[in-house]
């Protein structure tokens, strides 16, 4: 009985060979074939989504310092905003210091809708560029920008003698309020809150507070 008992262990031994061997050919080949759930990461190439905003640059803008100055700031501002008047005077300052050193882009965002509409600025500023007259206009709108109103535009115009004519034009056709919607779809896609808002390489900046701020951003 026992021999019989030890032939029957022997057979069922033999009979669970070769599926002992199947299940280790199936483990071996699984091995081979085996991805990690989680494999290395690998950067993926940059879609649109990705890419950094490139900030529109109108022909229309008007450029505040020289044209042709290396360093370039984009400027979101509002002739009607306080703190606008504080920047430009920081940076009449300094482009009397760096006079062929720093420009600023100029953005016009009417954000000031009471006592009145900060539009009609902007639009003036707007055709005092088409007459290359900027500059004088947006020192005389910044130093005012309490009283825009249309009798202080006109008055301004006159001191940086504009032409009436020209002037006429521009403002009853359609280029300013074009030129201000651009800017309103540009300032959105960036985000920008509030005026002034400053960009320098398409990347928005902390305000600076001081002059010295201002030449540390440029290593002057």
């Amino acid at each position: 009985m026992a021999e019989q008992k030890e032939l029957t262990h022997k057979k069922i031994f033999l009979v669970f060979i070769p599926a002992l061997l199947l299940g280790s050919l199936a483990l071996f080949i699984q091995i081979i074939r085996y991805q990690p759930l989680y494999p290395d990461p690998i950067t993926p190439p940059p879609t649109e989504d990705d890419r950094p905003f490139i900030i529109k640059l109108n022909p229309d803008d008007p450029v505040l310092g020289n044209k042709r100055a290396p360093h370039t700031i984009v400027a979101f501002e509002d002739f009607s905003c306080g703190n606008c008047l504080t920047q430009h005077r920081l940076f009449t300052s300094l482009q009397a210091q760096y006079p062929d050193k720093v420009k600023i882009i100029w953005k016009g965002l009417p954000v000031q809708e009471f006592p009145y509409s900060s539009l009609d600025s902007i639009r003036y500023g707007y055709c005092a560029a088409e007459q290359n007259k900027f500059n004088e206009f947006a020192s005389y709108a910044f130093e005012n920008y309490t009283n825009l109103v249309i009798e202080t535009l006109d008055i301004i115009s006159e001191e940086v003698a504009l032409d009436e004519t020209d002037l006429a034009e521009c403002l009853s056709s359609t280029r300013p309020n074009q030129w201000v919607q651009d800017t309103k779809q540009i300032a959105q896609t960036l985000n920008v809150r509030s005026v002034p808002t400053f960009f320098i390489n398409n990347i928005q900046i902390k305000t600076p507070g001081s002059i010295e701020e201002w030449k540390q951003l440029f290593n002057l």
